[in-house]
C-alpha cells in the first residue's frame, strides 16, 4: 500500500489540498467539505458523503492509479476538517463555548490555524514541488471543474516553488480585515497565543489530535486503495474506517 500511494505521491499531494479549491472557485464550503459547520447530530461523515452524492469516485479495481490515490488525499483532507471541527473548533472555539465574544473566538481560532499551517509549510521538503509538477487531474472530480483544479493548483504553485513564502497569512489576515502585519505580529508573539490561545486548548490537545489522524488516515487510506489493489483484503478496515464517527457528545 506504501509503495503504491508513493508511486502516485504527487496526486496523492495534490488531492489532499483540493478541498480547499473554493478559495479559487467560489464554491460553497459544503460543496467541497461535504458537510456544514456547526455540525449536525445527524450528520454523515464526509468520506461517506461523498459516495452517497458521486457513486461514481467508489473505489473500483480498474480506476486509474493516479486518480485513486488523488481521491484519497482528498479523503484525508475531509477527515482532517471533520475531526478538527469536531474535536478542536466546536469544544473549544465555537457557539456554546463562553469565553470572550463568539466573533472574538473566530479570530484566535483563525490565528490558530494561520500558526499551525505556518509551521507546517515550514517542515516541507524544499522539492515538494517537483512532486505535483506533472499531475494531470482532469475529469477526475465531477464537482470541481478543471480549469478550477488548474487555477488551484498554480495558486499552490506559487508559494511552493524556492523562495516563495506561504499566504496563509495574507489569506487569513483579508479574513479578519486586518493589515498583514497586525496579524502576523500576532503570530510572533508567544505571550497573546498562550493568553488567548494555548490557555484554552493545550498544545498536547493538538498533538494528540494529530496524532490520532495520522492512525484513522492511514486506515482510510488503506480502505479507500484496498479494492484497487487487493479487492478482498480490506473489507473490515473499510468498514471500521467509514463508519467512524467522532462522539462529540463527550467533548
Amino acid at each position: 500500500m506504501k509503495e503504491f500511494v508513493q508511486g502516485e505521491l504527487g496526486a496523492f499531494l495534490l488531492g489532499h489540498t483540493a478541498p480547499d479549491v473554493q478559495v479559487i472557485s467560489g464554491q460553497k464550503r459544503s460543496a467541497t467539505h461535504f458537510f456544514s459547520v456547526p455540525i449536525p447530530d445527524d450528520a454523515l461523515v464526509p468520506w461517506d458523503k461523498i459516495f452517497l452524492d458521486y457513486p461514481s469516485l467508489e473505489p473500483v479495481a480498474d480506476m486509474e492509479a493516479g486518480k485513486a490515490v488523488f481521491i484519497a488525499g482528498y479523503l484525508c483532507h475531509l477527515m482532517a476538517d471533520w475531526i478538527w471541527v469536531s474535536e478542536i473548533f466546536e469544544p473549544k472555539f465555537g457557539p456554546k463555548q463562553e469565553w470572550a465574544s463568539f466573533s472574538e473566538r473566530l479570530y484566535w481560532h483563525n490565528i490558530l490555524r494561520a500558526y499551525l499551517d505556518v509551521e507546517t509549510f515550514s517542515d516541507l521538503p524544499v522539492d515538494i514541488i517537483l512532486e505535483i509538477e506533472f499531475v494531470d487531474a482532469r475529469d477526475w472530480l465531477p464537482f470541481i471543474s478543471d480549469q478550477d483544479l488548474e487555477n488551484w493548483w498554480s495558486f499552490l504553485r506559487k508559494q511552493l516553488e524556492p523562495g516563495k513564502h506561504v499566504k496563509t497569512v495574507e489569506i487569513f489576515a483579508a479574513r479578519q480585515g486586518m493589515d498583514v502585519l497586525e496579524f502576523q505580529k500576532m503570530l510572533d508573539s508567544e505571550d497573546k497565543m498562550e493568553e488567548n490561545i494555548f490557555h484554552h486548548i493545550s498544545r498536547s490537545n493538538l498533538d494528540n489530535y494529530a496524532n490520532n489522524l495520522v492512525e484513522k488516515n492511514i486506515k482510510l487510506i488503506s480502505s479507500y486503495l484496498g479494492p484497487r489493489i487487493a479487492p478482498q483484503s480490506t473489507k473490515d478496515i473499510r468498514r471500521a474506517a467509514t463508519s467512524d464517527k467522532v462522539d462529540r457528545s463527550s467533548l
